[in-house]
């Protein structure tokens, strides 16, 4: 299959997330009708601040005290839970993407928002999700990426077609067979990824660190750019 007709049959990230849910753990859900949005957490599902989600099934509660503002980010501690909306929402918390909850939210537990995080009073805990679910499940065309730590990352074979990767950590990260046709990877450090048939053609590269990235005769590159003076090993 093509890497266009790949990216047909993958879905919106929200869209992606409603299905997750319908085989996910909603015991404790009961009646509520929820809107499904996701956060990055450690392996041991902890915030960056020591804050430990339970396991799926439970409700993951504030401990307050809950504070008067609209801002989409907790002002002190206790002052609410961070949902992502969107990839760069989640790449805000400076966790590296690897583990994630699929999290349900009830529009009255909503205490702020903006395009890319909510502050919520309580959320529902219903997966933890792979990076690895999302890359294969989800259609990344586009997405804002902007600053992600994506270090030593399987993204073998994803569809990064377009996407905002300025700034992103991916050192070490597989992107074998990767679609990142027109994707901005300006600034990001590619140190020691593997390219090996991965598609960056019109990709902009400029000031990216390339160097003991690993390509062969089946990586396509931008017009002009030369991967040997940029130090990727052939």
């Amino acid at each position: 299959m093509s890497a266009a007709r790949s990216m047909s049959v993958r879905k919106p990230l929200p869209e992606f997330l409603a299905d997750c849910a319908e085989s996910a753990d909603l015991s404790g859900l009961g009646n509520k009708k929820v809107d499904w949005w996701f956060r990055a957490v450690h392996p041991d599902l902890r915030s960056k601040n020591g804050y430990r989600y339970p396991w799926p099934g439970s409700w993951a509660e504030a401990p307050g005290p809950i504070q008067k503002h609209s801002d989409p980010c907790p002002q002190a501690k206790g002052d609410g839970l961070c949902v992502a909306k969107t990839f760069h929402g989640a790449a805000m918390g400076g966790i590296p993407f690897s583990t994630f909850l699929l999290v349900g939210v009830t529009k009255r537990d909503v205490l702020g928002e903006d395009a890319d995080k909510i502050r919520v009073r309580r959320m529902y805990i219903a997966d933890v999700i792979s990076l690895a679910t999302i890359l294969w499940g989800a259609n990344l065309g586009g997405a804002d990426l902007v600053g992600a730590n994506l270090r030593d990352a399987n993204l073998r074979g994803a569809d990064l077609v377009g996407a905002n990767l300025g700034g992103a950590n991916l050192v070490g990260a597989n992107l074998v067979g990767a679609n990142l046709r027109g994707a901005d990877l300006v600034g990001a450090n590619l140190w020691g990824a593997d390219l090996r048939g991965a598609d960056l053609v019109g990709a902009n590269l400029g000031g990216a660190n390339l160097v003991g990235a690993v390509a062969n005769q089946l990586t396509l590159w931008p017009a002009n750019f030369d991967p040997v003076a940029a130090g990727v090993r052939l």
